[in-house]
């Protein structure tokens, strides 16, 4: 695969001068700014990202649907459209301020990043729930630096029942998975790391390779123009478990 300029479009640059000293702080055992109140505990179906197993009158539809979409149709019916997830963040997630002033995010792939005008443009999936407080973390980054392109830790939820599980254990947020000559850099306190490759928010003038139409290709072209330009490319821990800014996919590959 060769990786061409065109494959990079520019959109409008931010305009205003980003300030450099709003990085983000922590105070052990004070409510971070950002952070809202739990969410109440529902009673209706896969609250709290439990498993959901259909009524047996509709499980040939539910067994039709996954394998014509990857995923239990008839269970994403069921469940809330605004269920609550638990939250699966590092305790420390909690106690967090971040910027009140940051950049406004512009949500959209390829096309709408053509025409962008708004200061971050954020790529997300369709077939994802976010948890507690998980923008303001995604944004600091960029607004202390608009060469940094962030990553929130995706979890997971079963294609079948819908049960939210997390990518990691619960006191730790790294887990060896790479490649032979990659390396992941652990930075400081704040739990940021440097890793190779992801999608996720980046400042307005980048987007995706329209022309890569599969899922990882996506993830390719995106790394490709940020390792060219050489742009910075962090993964946030805040971001996916328990609070901030958590992704979590569902699993909806066909089995």
């Amino acid at each position: 695969m060769v990786h061409k300029a065109r494959n990079l479009a520019k959109s409008q640059k931010l305009k205003k001068k980003l300030p450099q000293n709003l990085s983000p702080t922590y105070q052990y055992n004070q409510t971070g700014n950002y952070e809202s109140e739990p969410w109440p505990k529902g009673d209706g179906p896969g609250e709290q990202g439990m498993p959901y197993k259909v009524l047996p009158q509709f499980e040939n539809y539910a067994e039709r649907s996954v394998s014509e979409y990857g995923m239990n149709i008839a269970v994403s019916d069921a469940i809330g459209m605004n269920r609550t997830i638990p939250d699966t963040r590092l305790e420390e997630c909690k106690y967090w301020d971040y910027p009140t002033d940051l950049p406004k995010p512009l949500s959209t792939r390829s096309k709408g990043a053509h025409e962008a005008t708004g200061e971050v443009v954020l790529f997300l999936d369709a077939h994802c729930e976010v948890g507690l407080n998980w923008l303001p973390p995604l944004l600091t980054p960029i607004q202390l630096d608009n060469t940094t392109m962030t990553v929130p830790i995706v979890d997971g939820i079963d294609s079948n029942d819908f049960h939210y599980s997390s990518t990691y254990p619960e006191d730790t947020h790294i887990r060896g998975q790479l490649s032979t000559g990659e390396r992941c850099i652990v930075g400081d306190n704040k739990g940021v790391q440097l890793v190779p490759c992801e999608l996720g928010t980046v400042d307005g003038p980048w987007q995706y390779n329209e022309e890569n139409n599969l899922m990882y290709h996506t993830k390719l072209g995106k790394c490709l123009a940020v390792h060219k330009h050489n742009k910075k490319l962090k993964m946030l821990p805040c971001i996916a478990k328990s609070n901030s800014f958590k992704w979590i996919f569902r699993s909806f590959e066909p089995k």
